[in-house]
C-alpha cells in the first residue's frame, strides 16, 4: 500500500521535533501519525507553558545553565517572536 522511510507515532513535541530531524537529515518519505486534530501533545490541549524544566539549576535562568536546545530551542525562539513565551 504505502511506503514511508520513518513512521513517526504521536504529535507532541518530541514527535514533531523526530518528523523534523528526519527531514532534514534528508529523509523522503516521513509519516507522522497523530489522534487527535492538533499537534504539540499535553503543551497544546493542557495549555502547559511554560514547558517541562530544561535547566540545570532553577536559578539563574541564563542560557549557561540551560540544557536542551536544538530544535527545542528553535521553538522557544519562535514563541518568544510571538509573545507567547512565558
Amino acid at each position: 500500500m504505502y511506503n514511508y522511510d520513518v513512521v513517526v507515532g504521536g504529535g507532541g513535541l518530541t514527535g514533531v521535533a523526530a518528523v523534523v530531524a528526519a527531514k532534514r537529515l534528508g529523509v523522503e518519505k516521513v509519516l507522522l501519525i497523530e489522534r487527535y486534530g492538533f499537534l504539540g501533545g499535553i503543551a497544546t490541549a493542557g495549555l502547559v507553558n511554560p514547558f517541562m524544566s530544561y535547566f540545570k539549576a532553577r536559578k539563574p535562568y541564563t542560557q549557561e545553565n540551560q540544557l536542551i536546545f536544538g530544535i527545542f530551542q528553535e521553538i522557544l525562539d519562535e514563541l518568544d517572536k510571538l509573545g507567547e513565551l512565558v
